[in-house]
C-alpha cells in the first residue's frame, strides 16, 4: 500500500530543505480556498454575470435619471462625479473576490463609471480629442489597478484606438505603421525578449493578446486597403500620410522573425549554421523580399512564430487565421505576377514547417 502524505507535511519537509519559503503554507492554502471558491459550472457563471451586468445598469440609470431631473444642465458635471466614485467602487469590489456576482458587478462598475468619465468629460468640454484622452489616461490607470483580465484586453484596445485617433487627428505621419509596428512588437518583447515581464504576467498577458489582435486588425485594413478598396473613400494624400511607405514594416517582420530563429536556435543548443535555423531565415528573408509593399503575410508569420515558440495554440491560431486571408488577398491582388504569388505560397509554407520543426528540436521526446 502506498503511504499518503498530508499537503502540511509536504510543505513542512519542502520548507525545511530550503525548497520553499517560510510562510508558504498560508499561501497555498489561500490559493486552494479561491480556487474552491470560483468552481462554479460555466451556465451558472453567464447567468450570474448576466444579472450583475443588467442590474447594475438599472441601478445606473436610475441614478443618472434622478440626477439629471435635479440638477438638470449639471448633469455632466454629475455623470463626472459619479464615474469617479464607481471606479474605485469597483476596484474594491473586485478585491473582495467574494463570488462571480461580485467579480461580474465590478467589472461593471468599472466600466460604467469609466463610461460615464468619458462622456460627462468630452460633453462638459464640447471636445471629442479630451474624451479621447480621459478614455486613454484612465485606461491606462485601471489597467494597472483594476485586476481583471477581460477589462485589460479591452482597455488595451482603447488605448491602442484613441492613440491611433489622435495621431491621426493631428496628422503625424506614418501613424498606422507605427501603431502596427508597436502592436506587432509588443507581444514579442512581453512574451520573448524580456522575461522578467513574466512575473506580472496578470498585467502583460491580456496587454500582449490585445496588441496581437489589434495588429491583425490594422494589417487587415492596409492589406484591404491595397488589394481590394485603394483609396475609395479616402483622400489619396491621407493614405499616403498614413502609410507613406510599407518597407519599414516589411524590415521590422523580417527582423523579429530571423531574431526569434536565432533565439531559440540559441535556446535549444542548435548552431545558428545548422540547416533548419538556415532554411527558416532564408524562407523569412525570401517572403520579406516578395512581399515587401504589402508586411501583412510577414507580420502573421510572426504571430504564428511566436506562438509556436512560447507554445501558445491560441496565438498560433489567430496567426494562422490572419496568414491564411492575407495569403488570399495576395493571390487575388493584381499587384503580385503569377509567379510571385506562388512562390509567397511556397515560402510561407516553408516558413511554418521549417518553423514548427525547429521550435521541436529542444523538446525531450515522450515517454511510451
Amino acid at each position: 500500500m502506498i503511504p499518503t502524505r498530508s499537503l502540511h507535511e509536504v510543505l513542512q519537509e519542502a520548507v525545511a530543505y530550503g525548497w520553499l519559503p517560510v510562510g508558504i503554507e498560508d499561501r497555498a492554502r489561500e490559493a486552494l480556498a479561491a480556487a474552491d471558491a470560483d468552481d462554479m459550472p460555466w451556465y451558472l457563471r453567464v447567468l450570474t454575470g448576466g444579472a450583475a451586468w443588467v442590474g447594475a445598469f438599472f441601478l445606473l440609470a436610475t441614478g443618472l435619471g434622478i440626477i439629471s431631473v435635479i440638477l438638470g444642465e449639471q448633469v455632466d458635471l454629475a455623470a463626472i462625479g459619479l464615474g469617479v466614485g464607481l471606479m474605485p467602487l469597483g476596484i474594491a469590489m473586485r478585491t473582495t473576490r467574494r463570488g462571480e456576482f461580485m467579480h461580474q458587478a465590478s467589472l461593471v462598475c468599472v466600466m460604467a463609471g469609466q463610461m460615464l468619465l468619458v462622456g460627462g468629460t468630452g460633453s462638459l468640454m464640447s471636445s471629442t480629442d479630451l474624451a479621447v484622452w480621459a478614455a486613454i489616461l484612465s485606461s491606462l490607470v485601471l489597467i494597472l489597478r483594476f485586476d481583471d483580465s477581460v477589462y485589460r484586453f479591452c482597455a488595451t484596445l482603447v488605448v491602442i484606438g484613441g492613440a491611433l485617433f489622435l495621431a491621426m487627428e493631428v496628422r503625424i505621419p506614418y501613424a498606422m505603421g507605427i501603431a502596427t509596428a508597436i502592436t506587432a512588437a509588443w507581444p514579442v518583447v512581453a512574451w520573448r525578449m524580456l522575461p522578467g515581464l513574466a512575473r506580472r504576467h496578470r498585467i502583460t498577458d491580456p496587454v500582449a493578446w490585445a496588441a496581437a489582435t489589434a495588429s491583425c486588425g490594422l494589417l487587415t485594413t492596409q492589406a484591404i486597403i491595397d488589394a481590394v478598396t485603394g483609396t475609395v473613400g479616402y483622400s489619396p494624400s491621407f493614405v499616403r500620410m498614413l502609410l507613406p511607405s510599407p518597407l519599414p514594416l516589411t524590415l521590422l517582420f523580417v527582423g523579429l522573425l530571423v531574431w526569434l530563429a536565432l533565439r531559440v536556435a540559441r535556446d535549444h543548443g542548435v548552431s545558428s549554421s545548422a540547416p533548419g535555423v538556415l532554411a527558416a531565415v532564408g524562407a523569412a528573408v525570401v517572403v520579406g523580399v516578395l512581399t515587401r509593399a504589402t508586411p501583412a503575410v510577414s507580420g502573421a508569420l510572426v504571430l504564428v512564430m511566436l506562438g509556436f515558440d512560447r507554445r501558445r495554440v491560441g496565438l498560433v491560431g489567430l496567426g494562422s487565421a490572419f496568414l491564411i486571408g492575407f495569403l488570399g488577398l495576395h493571390y487575388y491582388s493584381l499587384a503580385l505576377t503569377l509567379m510571385q504569388k506562388s512562390a509567397v505560397l511556397v515560402g510561407s509554407g516553408l516558413v511554418c514547417l521549417a518553423g514548427a520543426a525547429f521550435f521541436r528540436q529542444g523538446l525531450p521526446e515522450e515517454a511510451p
